[in-house]
Order: C-alpha cells, then sequence, then structure tokens
C-alpha cells in the first residue's frame, strides 16, 4: 500500500514550483485591431488507463495587445499506480489559422514517471513540457493609386483631372 502523488500541472500559487509545468502558451505577437484573443488547448493519452485532469480543454486568454508566456492551467492529476503516462497538448488551431495571418506551434508531449520511493509514497517527476508558441503578421496591402492596366480596376484611383473645353 502507497500513498498516492498528486501532480500540479499548472505552478504552485503559494510556491511557484512549476517542476510540475505540462506547457506554456506563447504569444510572441498580435494582432492591433484591440481585441483580445483566447486560446484552447486539450489534453490526450492513448494510454487508455493514464489519469486526467478534471477537464481535458482548457484556455489561456490574453487581453488586446497582451503578449508573452502563460502557463496552460490543467488542474491537479492523481496517481494511484506506479508507471509511466505519456500525454499530448494540442492547441485548438480552428480560429488561428495561417489563412488569417497566424503561426502555430507545435504539439507539446509530456511524460509523467510515477515511482514508488520504497517508503509507501508515491513520488512523479515530470519532463517535457515546452512552450506552443504562437504570432501574428498581417499581411501587407499595396495600394494601385492608378487603375489597374490588366482590368482598369479604379477603386484605389487617387483622383483624376478633367479637362473641359473651353472657346474664347
Amino acid at each position: 500500500e502507497h500513498e498516492d502523488v498528486i501532480v500540479t500541472p499548472d505552478p504552485d500559487p503559494e510556491t511557484g514550483d512549476a517542476s510540475q509545468l505540462f506547457g506554456k502558451k506563447n504569444l510572441t505577437a498580435t494582432t492591433e485591431d484591440g481585441e483580445g484573443h483566447t486560446f484552447k488547448f486539450t489534453i490526450s493519452s492513448e494510454d487508455k488507463n493514464a489519469p486526467m485532469p478534471a477537464a481535458t480543454t482548457v484556455e489561456v486568454a490574453y487581453e488586446a495587445d497582451e503578449t508573452g508566456e502563460k502557463n496552460i492551467p490543467f488542474a491537479p492529476i492523481t496517481y494511484t499506480e506506479v508507471g509511466e503516462y505519456t500525454y499530448t497538448i494540442t492547441e485548438d488551431k480552428t480560429e488561428y489559422t495561417a489563412e488569417k495571418g497566424w503561426t502555430t506551434g507545435a504539439d507539446i508531449t509530456v511524460t509523467v514517471k510515477v515511482e514508488d520511493n520504497g517508503e509507501g509514497k508515491l513520488v512523479a517527476t515530470v519532463t517535457g513540457g515546452n512552450a506552443i508558441e504562437n504570432s501574428y503578421k498581417h499581411e501587407d496591402v499595396i495600394v494601385t493609386p492608378d487603375p489597374d492596366p490588366e482590368t482598369g480596376d479604379a477603386k484605389q484611383l487617387f483622383g483624376k483631372k478633367n479637362l473641359t473645353a473651353t472657346t474664347e
């Protein structure tokens, strides 16, 4: 018989201990439209017996113009058995696509190794837990102040000179 171990994938708010952190979101550049952005993350495991947090999908929110790293806030996970558990954290890319100017980093792989310390207590070691990096770059716009010679499109025309004939 042993005492279970609880892994806290989000740093301990009292101590700041991040040794069990599963992953971070790193937003390096954002839109300039005054809007905030919310990114969704899902944790999964191919091991059907892997313990999971209470919620397997969580969000990380950024205010308008905010960038930087934030922890992906999965709830604590209780381990009751010795073993090695591998998890994948994926970002929902539905809202943040390359077509909309966003770049998104790769999924995060995290391994939790649970061992019996020989004193009736389980201990866990977490490895992996990188950051998923996103950035935004708007597409440059080219204004053509003269009508398009191929299509005749004059939507961006700056102005025209209208000459009229006069007689004296």
